[in-house]
């Protein structure tokens, strides 16, 4: 079988790639490197045991001549490619919008037109606000105004789920679509804000923890291969069609036992103090784990995902330092705002920090966040805005952008 997978450089894509290889399929991918990366695939690439098995092409969804080829040759086709990160879509919100909303058009429209099974990505983002859980696929969504172009992201991909089903009910496309809750394994850098790599970097570099709240939110996570099995599955089950499913794990976990957790497996790990430089790239060290030490990971069990993180954390095998963390950002920050004359009250400082937590946890802030914890008790956005007054806007435009990247 020869399939197609789009944006299959990045995290998860390149693991898609491996699965259909290993089982002798002809795997060709298509990924602009905005967010995936070569190195990524590269070892299939190289790999003599697939040659004439995988073919990447180095180009954007947008290409409609290279799109037509590709979809033309293969039998189905995964669609993972996005535009991702919150920096680049607030500093890119159109060029964004386009490249979610009409790259996933583009898809549709050729798999209608050669008639070839599509599987659609989509993401936990599109339920919004929901404090509840578990989320269910038919609950209602709750958004922001389309003033704060954090939600844009969100809505995107809840316009590509709507255009998938269009096509589905109008054309008899075969299509179904997933929503991808928390992701964790191989290859992930944690450039996104991903709590599990923010907060192992955090207990490495010997620096505080930093636990959003009250830490009493739960988190579920799902090791990506469990993740690829799903997607394959659900390509391989004809009432798949038409239909969207959740896909995420089912151990659920508050952050503070996360980070509890964490520690704990790095202190038994390492056996002695916190590395303090150079650092692991955890997720790339994840690539030395043996299989066959770690039993159990495609359980969803949040025990084996750290399991692997102990066996991953070999201090012989360095590599790469982690990038610089949101804390350092912020400090940054708050260093260039004193260089300027500027300085905060102990109840402002506070805020902000409360704040810098936030944005580390979910990756951006605005005024709505306010409304819930931990700011809610803090006073909302009537304390917030009598303590920082007309400059709160730029205060949060500033810190997304800085702390966010």
């Amino acid at each position: 079988m020869r399939v197609l997978i789009t944006g299959g450089a990045g995290f998860i894509g390149s693991h898609l790639a491996e699965a259909h290889l290993k089982i002798g399929d002809e795997v060709y991918i298509i990924d602009d490197l905005s967010t995936g990366c070569l190195d990524n695939i590269k070892p299939f690439l190289d790999d003599p045991r697939y040659d004439g098995k995988i073919f990447f092409s180095e180009d954007t969804i947008l290409n409609h001549n290279v799109m037509m080829e590709l979809t033309g040759i293969c039998d189905i086709v995964y669609h993972l490619a996005a535009a991702v990160g919150v920096r680049y879509i607030l500093e890119n919100p159109l060029e964004s919008i386009k490249i979610n909303i009409y790259g996933t058009e583009k898809v549709l429209e050729l798999c209608t037109k050669f008639k070839k099974k599509a599987l659609i990505a989509s993401s936990s983002e599109v339920y919004g606000k929901h404090l509840h859980a578990p989320l269910i696929e038919t609950d209602n969504i709750i958004y922001g105004p389309s003033s704060k172009f954090r939600w844009s992201y969100a809505a995107s991909k809840l316009m590509d789920e709507f255009t998938a089903l269009a096509y589905y009910r109008n054309k008899g496309l075969w299509v179904t679509i997933v929503r991808l809750f928390n992701t964790v394994g191989p290859r992930q850098t944690g450039a996104y804000g991903m709590v599990m790599p923010r907060f192992v970097e955090q207990a490495l570099s010997n620096e505080p923890i930093t636990v959003y709240g009250d830490g009493n939110q739960t988190r579920t996570f799902t090791y990506v291969e469990d993740v690829v099995k799903a997607l394959m599955a659900l390509m391989q089950t004809d009432a798949a069609a038409g239909e969207v499913f959740n896909i995420g794990g089912i151990e659920e976990i508050s952050i503070l036992k996360l980070a509890e957790r964490i520690i704990k497996e790095l202190a038994a790990a390492l056996e002695r103090p916190p590395l303090t430089a150079p650092l692991p790239r955890l997720w790339q060290a994840f690539e030395a784990v043996e299989p066959d030490k770690v039993k159990g990971h495609g359980g969803n069990k949040l025990v084996d995902v750290i399991a692997l993180v102990r066996h991953a954390l070999n201090p012989a095998k360095l590599l790469q330092p982690f990038p610089i963390t949101v804390q350092q950002r912020y400090r940054v920050w708050l260093t260039e705002q004193a260089e300027k004359g500027v300085s905060f009250t102990a109840q402002q400082q506070k805020w902000l920090d409360a704040i810098k937590d936030h944005i580390a946890s979910s990756l951006s802030i605005d005024q709505d966040d306010f409304d819930y914890a931990p700011f809610n008790v803090m006073g909302g956005l009537g304390e917030a805005d009598a303590l920082f007054g007309d400059k709160l806007p730029t205060i949060l435009e500033e810190l997304n952008v800085r702390l966010a990247a």
